[in-house]
Formats: C-alpha cells, structure tokens, sequence
C-alpha cells in the first residue's frame, strides 16, 4: 500500500488536501460546505488509497497481517485512547459532551461497538472519525480478492463484475431496499466498503493501465478541471448529505455523477499544479492526522466555550475560524505523531 519512489508529487497534494478537508469538516462549518465536502472527500482518498495499493505479499495471511498491523492495531490503541479520554470528560464536563453514562452496560455496549468497528446507534462516538480505518481495512481485503480472481481466471472482466456487484451490494439501502438497511451492521465498516471499493479499485487500475499518465496534458485541461469541479459542485447541492459512514447517498445517480465530476477535476488540476511541499508533507503523514484530529477540534470547541469571542464565531459557523482549527488540528497532529512515531511507531501502524 505504499507509493512507488520516487513519491508522485500530486498524489501527496492530493492526499493532504484530502485529509485537510476531511478535518474541516469535524469543525463547525456551514451546512452547505458540509454538504459538498460529504459527496467526495471520502471517495477522493479511496481512489488515492487505491492508486498507492500493492500487494507484495505471496499468499493471503501475510498480507492481511501487515494491513491489519497498519490500520487496524492503530485504530484499537487510539480508540482505547479515546474510550478513556470520553470517559473522564463526561465525568469532568456533563454539560459539554454526550455522556456514556454510569452504568456497566453502557460502557461495555461502547467497547463492544469499538471492537466490532462499526458504527451502530452511536457505538464510536468516543472518536467516531476513526471508522474510515476498519472501512479501508475491508476495502484493502476486499480488492485483494478481486485482484486474486482476475490473476485465476485471467478475465478482468470478471474483476469489474465483481466490484460493480459489490459496489451495488453496498449501494441497496440507499436504493429503497428496506431490508438491506439490517446489512450495515456488519463488522469492519463492510458494508460501507462495499460501496468504496468501486473508487478504490478506480484508483488502483489508473495506475495499473495508467491512464493518468496517458493523458494528453494540455492547458484546457485546467478550464476543463475547474468546469468539472462546478459541475460536480453544483450537482451535490441537488442531494443529500451523503455519509459514507452509514452507507447514506441520497440519490444514487447525482451521487456517482457529482463525485466522479469532482474526482476528475481534482486529479486534472493537480496534476498541474506545482510542487507545495507543505500539503505534500501533510500527505504523507495523514495517519496521525486521521487518528489525533479529534483531541485538538474538541479542544478548539471547549476553549470556545470558555471565550465569548471565540463562541460567537463558533456559532456563527465562520469559515476562518473553521480554517484556523483545521490548522491548528493538523500541526498538533504532526507535531504529536513526530513524537510517537519516534517513541512507539506501531501505534501508528509502523514497523519502525
């Protein structure tokens, strides 16, 4: 799963676009943006996730071993992390944080639901960023099979067959299935990853087939990007907000329409942008990002609380004050992750 060197400059911009826009979103933002963040974002880095994607490993075991070290033991240690940390909050301040209450059931109703990883009646809201890590642990094994079958039977066309019923799978509560809506409590995010692996797998045959690499990199490839973003803009103000989360699209065309709009203006624009090595850096180290940007948007939210100022423009939902603690959040972040991945990589998914 990692990226061939030398590294792919816009694939890191991307990456850290991506998780700086994933951040913003868990800060009080307007409805609207809130709306267009949902119908992409998620999807943006699945395709980047599938683009980086490899299996060097021989036989499966190998290989779900050292993706589960990787996404799967840093999800368990920052929710044990934010399971302790919820409960002496909600102990300290009753009045600013849902309370897991003081009965044994509903604390073990909450562990249960952090081992189970997935999101039911509000079992990860101790940190309920962190389900994208069981959804991209299943989206990983998932296309690990379909890759398997392609190289068995030597048909892609029996991989794509299986990724679109797959995506369809995940896609049928949304389509009005009432008793599909019982299949999104399947362990490990599945049932969203379902529906991701059509993005993920996007991402993975790009670089295989590399079509981003063929294409014809002219200059109204940037009108033509910034067009897409309008349209895929414009599209996602038709819908719902969608939740990959919780398997929610809303309406299944202008879902797959305004996401593939924008996913193909953001990749046509980066691809000419130049070199930003800041973002890029954030790119290559969104793991402490997704995993501690929680702690430093919930400590934005209590000093609010405590500062009218402060208050006033949390409640009025400014977007400075929204970009501020984004970037407040992703410097914490770094600087924490630079310390523990020193100190104890594996926390972070790290062999060294």
């Amino acid at each position: 799963m990692s990226i061939d060197r030398p590294r792919i400059h816009w694939i890191d911009l991307l990456k850290g676009y991506s998780i700086f826009l994933i951040v913003l979103a868990h800060a009080a933002i307007p409805r609207g943006l809130f709306l267009y963040l949902g119908s992409f974002v998620i999807q943006l880095f699945m395709v980047l996730s599938g683009y980086s994607f490899r299996i060097k490993e021989a036989s499966f075991w190998p290989f779900m071993k050292k993706r589960f070290l990787r996404i799967m033991i840093p999800y368990y240690c920052f929710m044990l992390i934010s399971f302790l940390i919820f409960v002496a909050m909600a102990g300290i301040f009753p009045g600013m944080l849902p309370s897991v209450g003081s009965g044994q059931p509903e604390q073990l109703r909450l562990v249960i639901g952090i081992l189970y990883a997935t999101e039911i009646d509000g079992s990860l809201i101790v940190n309920r960023p962190l389900w994208f890590l069981p959804c991209l642990f299943s989206t990983g094994i998932l296309a690990y099979f379909v890759l398997f079958l392609k190289k068995k039977t030597g048909q892609p066309g029996w991989a794509i067959t299986v990724v679109v019923l797959l995506g369809f799978f995940g896609l049928l509560a949304s389509m009005g299935f009432p008793q599909a809506a019982r299949l999104r409590v399947l362990p490990y995010g599945i049932y969203s990853a379902c529906g991701m692996l059509v993005f993920f797998m996007l991402g993975y045959w790009s670089r295989a087939y590399r079509l981003l690499e063929n294409l014809d990199r002219k200059i109204y490839m940037i009108p033509a990007g910034l067009a897409c973003l309008t349209a895929g803009g414009w599209l996602a103000s038709k819908n719902i907000i969608v939740s990959v989360m919780t398997a929610t699209y809303g309406n299944i065309g202008i879902f797959y329409i305004s996401t593939l709009l924008s996913l193909a203006g953001y990749v046509w624009i980066a691809q000419w942008l130049p070199e930003i090595k800041a973002l890029e850096y954030i790119g290559r180290n969104t793991m402490p990002i997704l995993l501690m940007h929680k702690f430093p948007v919930l400590f934005v939210a209590l000093l609010a609380n405590r500062l009218p100022f402060l208050n006033a423009l949390s409640e009025q939902q400014s977007l400075a004050f929204s970009l501020a603690t984004a970037l407040f959040a992703i410097i914490a972040c770094l600087l924490a992750g630079n310390i523990i991945g020193r100190l104890f990589p594996v926390v972070l998914g790290k062999s060294r």
